[in-house]
């Protein structure tokens, strides 16, 4: 009798199963880790403005001048950031501000919404993970 070389129907279909479970389970982990990620831009980008702000504010003795509207006038974010945030200049006066990073596109759905940073230092959200 010839022995017969290969995989059964059978064998496939539960190989096929296995990975379609494994990974049913490591892409919701995957989408976490890259929201996370993308946060981080989002937050690093926030500080680095923070510090041109408070640059200014050495120089000029004063924040006013530094935004137009709600944009900023002496830094702009790297493209990667402006695919998935906004970054807006709010109440910016001679004494202060509150730059906002607001989520666009795939990074809406980012449980921590908003991310804020003032002059005084006050980080928003104050959730846990967010800051």
């Amino acid at each position: 009798m010839k022995q017969v070389k290969g995989f059964t129907l059978l064998e496939v279909m539960i190989t096929v199963a296995i990975v379609a479970i494994l990974a049913g389970i490591a892409y919701p982990s995957y989408l976490s880790h890259v929201q996370t990620t993308k946060r981080e831009e989002a937050k690093r980008t926030l500080v680095e403005a923070a510090q041109q702000m408070e640059s200014y504010y050495a120089m000029h003795l004063s924040y006013a001048s530094a935004a137009t509207g709600t944009s900023l006038s002496i830094y702009t974010p790297s493209s990667e950031f402006n695919e998935i945030y906004t970054l807006t200049a709010d109440n910016v006066s001679s004494s202060g501000y509150k730059l906002t990073a607001t989520p666009k596109g795939s990074q809406v759905g980012d449980s921590c919404g908003n991310l804020s940073l003032s002059s005084t230092g006050l980080k928003e959200p104050t959730t846990g993970g967010c800051w």
